[in-house]
């Protein structure tokens, strides 16, 4: 995803949040100065960020089958279904998936990203990061944050975090969540590169499905308040055909991060699997649809239906969990209990 897509996305989230009635203060939060700290959703793929997160195997879990099958890399579609939850629009589409087969289903697939990299260990890495700004929190931010910090006194003023810099960092973390609902991102075969037609014209497509506000010269300097910008992010809703049911799922208390970053890439590898069904061999050099193979047809309508649906929702869902550890109590609606 480029960056227009992923601050229209993040965005998105935060009015999602804000329907669902989820914590005020943290709406409260990810809206102050949103047209400056939206930077955050689109910074990780800029050069600069290559010295940290913004390694290219942060943002990918390439998949393909193990040339020796090993059970605990395989998952049924009734298991990653039951995982992923029934508020997932890719729960819906997979179920009634005719493309991919028990046989599929069964196999074991696999990533192997670069040494020191891995997109579910940095969205994971993020969130306990957030969760530590939100304690150092300095008096504004403190006052948002449910709950108390007992040593907040031993801290100098000028160096706990500010809410600027918080909510900077949980749209630092929605570029990697959305990451993980690109299909492209989670298949290792060639054809599903950057720069192979269909991976960049897809992203390409998105982008111009976007309100133009979210055009990184248009939002750094808007004089829209956040109110408004939330309005336009919520144009997507229409142009793509999809429906957000306001009522955010919520994780289990001892969830995982890292886990749920995995079983979203592998809805995703499933999704680029019905895109572009393997072949036996596997072939990591073969050729696969083009983007011009799929325009405009009902299948595509259907990829930006669920990827996008989804990576809002996910936003949202990992936010309203991190926060949650600040609460007493969480919300009743669970997606599902670990």
């Amino acid at each position: 995803m480029d960056q227009i897509t992923h601050t229209c996305l993040a965005v998105r989230a935060v009015g999602l949040l804000e329907d669902s009635n989820a914590d005020p203060n943290l709406i409260k939060l990810l809206k102050i100065d949103m047209h400056k700290t939206a930077i955050g959703a689109w910074m990780p793929d800029l050069q600069d960020t290559k010295k940290g997160s913004g390694k290219i195997d942060n943002h990918v879990l390439k998949m393909k089958p193990m040339e020796k099958k090993d059970p605990y890399f395989a998952m049924p579609k009734k298991a990653l279904l039951a995982e992923l939850g029934d508020k997932r629009s890719i729960n819906d589409y997979l179920t009634k998936d005719t493309v991919l087969d028990d046989s599929w289903w069964n196999d074991s697939y696999k990533a192997t990203p670069a040494p020191g990299q891995h997109l579910g260990n940095r969205a994971n890495a993020l969130s306990i990061a957030i969760a530590d700004l939100l304690i150092l929190g300095d008096e504004d931010l403190d006052n948002l944050v449910p709950g108390s910090v007992t040593f907040a006194s031993q801290l100098d003023p000028t160096i706990r975090t500010k809410p600027e810099q918080a909510g900077l960092y949980f749209f630092m973390l929605s570029h990697f969540i959305a990451d993980s609902c690109m299909p492209m991102h989670c298949d290792a075969r060639r054809l599903n590169g950057f720069s192979e037609g269909l991976h960049h014209e897809l992203e390409m497509h998105w982008s111009e499905l976007m309100p133009n506000i979210f055009n990184k010269k248009k939002i750094l300097t808007s004089t829209m308040s956040s109110d408004e910008i939330i309005t336009e992010a919520k144009k997507m809703d229409d142009v793509l055909g999809i429906t957000f049911e306001n009522n955010i799922p919520a994780l289990a208390d001892d969830a995982d991060v890292w886990k749920e970053i995995i079983m979203m890439c592998r809805g995703s590898f499933a999704l680029s699997c019905i895109v572009n069904p393997l072949t036996t061999p596997y072939d990591i050099n073969q050729k696969g649809k083009k983007f011009s193979d799929i325009d405009g047809t009902t299948l595509l309508k259907e990829i930006d239906a669920v990827v996008l649906h989804d990576a809002v929702l996910s936003i949202a869902i990992i936010w309203n969990h991190i926060w949650s550890k600040f609460t007493d109590k969480k919300t009743s609606n669970k997606m599902w209990v670990k």
